[in-house]
C-alpha cells in the first residue's frame, strides 16, 4: 500500500461543477456519491470487488483563523503506474456540511485518478480516503 498526494489550498473554489466544467472544458468530471453519516460527510465512488485491496490511502487535518472555502487535490499515484481503481471512499469532517467531490481525471477501472474534494465555509477541514484496487 502506499500513500497519495493530498495537496490542500485555501482558495475560492467554484460555486458548481457546471462553472467548474465550463472553465476546463477538456477535463471530464464525475461527481462521487455523498452521505452524511455521523455528521461526517462520506463520499464514495464505484464498488469492492473480490481480490481488491486498499492501495493507497491518505488523511490530513486542517485549520483556519476564519471561515473559507477549501479545496483538496488527491492523486493516485503520486509516480509511476497505479493498480486498477474499483473503489474510492473519503470521509471529510467539517464545520458545515456544504461541500463536494469530484473526479478530475483518471477514473474507476483506470490505473490514476484524481479527485477534488472541496468544502464551504469552514474553520477545519479533516479527511481520510482510501483507494482500493486490482
Amino acid at each position: 500500500m502506499m500513500s497519495f498526494d493530498g495537496k490542500m489550498s485555501g482558495k475560492q473554489t467554484t460555486d458548481s461543477i457546471a462553472e467548474f466544467v465550463k472553465l476546463h472544458p477538456r477535463i471530464y468530471v464525475e461527481e462521487l456519491t455523498s452521505t452524511i453519516v455521523n455528521g461526517r460527510i462520506k463520499y464514495v465512488l464505484g464498488a469492492r470487488i473480490a481480490n481488491d485491496n486498499l492501495v493507497a490511502h491518505s488523511a490530513k487535518n486542517q485549520t483556519w483563523p476564519a471561515l473559507q472555502n477549501v479545496a483538496v487535490t488527491l492523486s493516485y499515484p503520486t509516480s509511476g503506474v497505479g493498480k486498477q481503481v474499483t473503489y474510492v471512499a473519503i470521509q471529510v469532517d467539517q464545520t458545515s456540511n456544504f461541500g463536494q467531490a469530484y473526479v478530475t481525471g483518471g477514473g474507476l477501472y483506470q490505473r490514476s485518478i484524481s479527485i477534488v474534494v472541496e468544502a464551504y465555509t469552514t474553520k477545519f477541514l479533516n479527511y481520510d480516503a482510501q483507494i482500493y484496487g486490482v
